[in-house]
């Protein structure tokens, strides 16, 4: 279902130009406070409107024709801020010595001296208003190195970039200031197939910033039935330890799009307790995809983390799709009425929503 790569392998074309595939980049940073955001890069985001639904269809669609830029930034465990926004393939640019730009966002990560740094850069339109999101995100961290054992899998082919690593974000959003330093990680997803072509009926994953390491699981159900665990330490010198996990999850309760997920998440390595994992703070809800700022428990330490859930099946399907497009702000258009209501700052939604009727 999913291959552990090493972290020199880079995305290649191979991804870029393979119909209905993907390739993205995520980071994040959380802190004690519940404060973070979430950064993801991509072209081919299989939770795009339209896009897996064409694969289906048998008319894939190529990544490089559907870039994107997701923001998410949370407050006290709550969302504050949300924006994905699609582009054309002409403002979106890939350099594969790790360089991106979006219109006039850009990405930028390089390692010297066996530190990670990464850099992005956001200026981004909020819809319905004149306003835009405009500031900087840094990260700096022991960048991960070769384990020797890793394996490449191009039809899905995962690999995390860094060790323990601070971070910031400082932004603006129209005249409103964002500083949040915390914790941060940062990886990325490739994938020459279909995301709900990969044989997975759903998943769990999440990191946890623990003292003197960062403690990453992912653990995939099959749709027939097998799971697929996989338990990283990445400590700060880089170098990175596995471990055999055996999960348990805990009850199940209904999302309002009528998605069943579990409240937490017991890993245990060898018989051994390894990871408590409670989903406390939903701070992202759609048909195929939760995420939490998770609380996270070993024996010895407890830490806030990120944690999601993914149905890959539930993708892009024919009911749910509208409520979708209220959330995406294609800047090549047509978008929701709804859109304003959905994107941007938490605080004015509906005074956004009503200026861009009314307009």
């Amino acid at each position: 279902m999913m291959s552990f790569s090493s972290p020199d392998h880079r995305l290649d074309s191979e991804y870029f130009n393979s119909p209905g595939g993907f390739a993205w980049w995520y980071t994040d940073l959380v802190n004690e406070s519940g404060d973070g955001a979430v950064i993801i890069w991509s072209w081919g985001l299989p939770f795009l409107p339209g896009y897996a639904n064409a694969e289906r269809s048998g008319k894939a669609e190529l990544p490089s024709s559907r870039p994107s830029i997701s923001v998410a930034i949370y407050s006290k465990g709550k969302p504050a801020f949300y924006l994905l926004q699609e582009f054309t393939a002409q403002d979106a640019s890939w350099d594969q010595d790790g360089q991106w730009q979006f219109g006039r966002s850009t990405f930028t990560t390089k390692v010297v001296d066996g530190v990670r740094t990464l850099h992005g850069s956001l200026d981004l339109d909020i819809p319905g208003t004149n306003e835009r999101l405009q500031g900087e995100y840094r990260l700096t961290a022991p960048a991960r190195k070769e384990l020797g054992t890793e394996s490449r899998d191009p039809t899905h082919d995962w690999s995390p970039l860094s060790g323990p690593a601070q971070a910031s974000l400082q932004a603006t959003i129209g005249d409103e200031e964002v500083r949040i330093d915390g914790r941060g990680y940062f990886d990325r997803n490739g994938g020459t197939r279909a995301l709900h072509r990969l044989g997975i009926k759903d998943w769990l994953w999440g990191r946890v910033p623990l003292a003197d390491r960062e403690r990453i699981y992912y653990v995939l159900w099959g749709e027939s039935g097998q799971i697929e665990s996989h338990g990283l330490d990445i400590l700060e010198d880089g170098s990175t330890i596995t471990y055999p996990l055996e999960a348990t999850v805990h009850r199940a309760k209904w999302s309002y799009t009528g998605v069943s997920y579990p409240t937490g998440l017991s890993l245990s390595s060898g018989g051994k307790p390894w990871l408590e994992v409670k989903h406390h703070h939903t701070v992202d809800e759609g048909p195929f995809y939760l995420r939490w700022i998770v609380s996270a428990e070993t024996e010895d330490q407890r830490a806030k983390g990120i944690g999601e859930f993914v149905v890959p099946d539930n993708i892009d399907q024919d009911l749910m799709r509208p409520l979708v497009r209220m959330r995406v702000h294609d800047l090549k258009g047509p978008n929701s009425m709804w859109l304003p209501l959905f994107a941007g700052p938490a605080k004015g939604r509906v005074k956004r929503l009503v200026r861009s009727l009314v307009s």
